[in-house]
């Protein structure tokens, strides 16, 4: 992948009583967060 590309990161938080997500973009070492919340 090249250096200049962005990277598109879900993150997933089980929980116990609800499951949070978040979605980000990486592009080198600087993350900015697109967007967030619980199912």
């Amino acid at each position: 992948m090249p250096k200049n590309s962005a990277q598109i990161v879900l993150g997933i938080d089980p929980g116990t009583a609800l499951c949070g997500y978040s979605i980000l973009s990486k592009k080198g070492n600087k993350f900015l967060l697109i967007n967030y919340g619980c199912i």
